[in-house]
């Protein structure tokens, strides 16, 4: 399709898995930083916080990590935003970049994904507190629903479902492309379904390629030795903060060469 409002979702989520893959030389070694935090933070999080642990403490031990995250998939913004057309004769195309010039960039995109994940973590938060009673009431022997809190959560995930489209704020903030205008140029297209769509598809098949297959880690027989457990439980963490790396990077670098093509064929 030609249509400039047509957001490409498996084209972009093809081309984005791509272009990490044939740059996975030099991306590779600039993951081990947001890796490592995560990783760490994991950590932490299994071994020392409460079962009971708030949203608001766990997002903030989250913090560094997610920032970490958001420089990294800033980076990969950047690179895909900067990058000259495509030539018709198919060779690699090879451009210089300047990132000391871009810090202030990368710190933008990365306070955009930042600022984003704790609206959605407080958002998560202010309907698990409203469906309480709901669960509550589920439980009980004789059922009783009420409807309007059941209402009031129906809202609330469609007004989740709406603010996902912010979700592509770090790429148009990386982009030099105005929020506004661009929300504006493209109101009269879904842009919600597919960025939740990148979004959970790129957590899907990245889990379903590393996480699942460790899962039986968990379940480690009780008898088994306190060092086997607690080597199941860095290797999960480990490749949970992997593939959290993995899955932003991807989505990111696919939102981008998305944006990127629909401002190309509007322009």
């Amino acid at each position: 399709m030609n249509d400039p409002k047509y957001f490409e979702i498996f084209k972009s989520l093809h081309r984005g898995g791509l272009s990490l893959w044939l740059n996975r030389t030099a991306l590779l070694p600039l993951t081990a930083l947001p890796i490592g935090i995560t990783f760490l933070t994991m950590s932490l999080i299994r071994y020392y916080a409460p079962d009971d642990v708030s949203h608001f403490t766990s997002a903030l031990v989250q913090l560094p990590a997610d920032f970490c995250i958001g420089i990294f998939a800033s980076l990969i913004i950047l690179i895909i935003m900067s990058a000259p057309k495509k030539k018709d004769d198919g060779k690699p195309m090879m451009f210089a970049m300047n990132l000391a010039n871009k810090k202030s960039i990368l710190i933008a995109g990365a306070l955009a994904h930042t600022v984003f994940g704790y609206l959605y973590i407080g958002g998560f938060a202010l309907m698990d507190k409203i469906a309480e009673p709901l669960r509550i009431a589920a439980q009980q022997s004789e059922p009783q629903v009420d409807m309007g809190q059941t209402l009031i959560v129906i809202a609330l995930l469609l007004v989740g479902l709406y603010t996902v489209r912010f979700a592509l704020l770090p790429v148009l903030v990386v982009g030099n492309i105005d929020p506004k205008s661009f929300y504006k140029k493209f109101m009269h297209f879904g842009l919600s379904i597919p960025v939740f769509f990148i979004k959970a598809i790129t957590m899907m098949a990245v889990g379903l390629a590393l996480i699942i297959p460790l899962g039986l880690i968990d379940s480690i027989d009780e008898n088994a030795a306190q060092g086997t457990v607690i080597m199941g439980g860095i290797i999960m963490d480990f490749t949970s903060a992997f593939a959290t790396v993995i899955a932003h990077a991807w989505a990111y670098a696919s939102l981008a060469i998305g944006v990127r093509s629909m401002m190309e064929r509007q322009s």
